[in-house]
């Protein structure tokens, strides 16, 4: 990180209090993981103080993160992270960290207690980040008990200890004609 970017103000904001700044948020979004402008848009315009709530990391104008924060169904002060992504050209400049700090202290001035999402190769950043791995959560309505399997990566990933420098970031594979899917690694924060 230059002394220009660290000398810059960046700001997380609600998108639903930004409304003017949807379209760019669609477009960095759709530019990691595509899907129609409709369904994204819909989406996105959900945002409000109730939950879920979009944040977006702002650069004056210019959105260059963005993530989405849900309420986890049967899980009182719980809530789910999903979407983080920083526009390409402003990664590794330690803006993924502002955002997450960013929508940390937002949930916890609504009262949510503890933090969960799910990653496929971004670990690191979260265990940096206070996080741990855990069971799997649903935003469906029901959680996951103690007698249902986790997956296989999960459990060998909370055994396992996180040593030497951070894993590259993940390729982005799209219609990559992979018959499989990596698995997700969940992980929770208590604030």
């Amino acid at each position: 990180m230059n002394n220009k970017d660290i000398m810059k103000d960046y700001v997380v904001v609600p998108l639903h209090k930004r409304i003017e700044l949807t379209r760019q948020c669609c477009k960095l979004v759709n530019a990691e993981w595509p899907r129609s402008e409709v369904a994204r848009l819909r989406s996105l315009n959900s945002s409000c103080d109730k939950f879920p709530t979009c944040l977006v990391l702002l650069d004056d104008t210019c959105v260059i993160g963005h993530c989405k924060i849900s309420l986890v169904p049967n899980m009182c002060d719980s809530c789910f992270i999903e979407s983080v992504v920083i526009d390409q050209k402003y990664r590794a400049r330690g803006l993924g960290t502002i955002l997450m700090r960013g929508a940390e202290e937002y949930v916890a001035r609504r009262g949510i207690l503890k933090v969960f999402l799910s990653t496929k190769g971004q670990e690191y950043f979260y265990k940096k980040l206070g996080y741990d791995f855990c069971e799997p959560v649903s935003l469906y309505g029901n959680t996951y008990g103690e007698n249902d399997p986790a997956p296989s990566s999960s459990k060998l990933l909370k055994e396992s200890k996180l040593i030497g420098p951070p894993p590259p970031p993940m390729p982005i594979m799209r219609n990559s004609g992979f018959p499989f899917s990596m698995t997700k690694t969940y992980m929770v924060k208590n604030l």
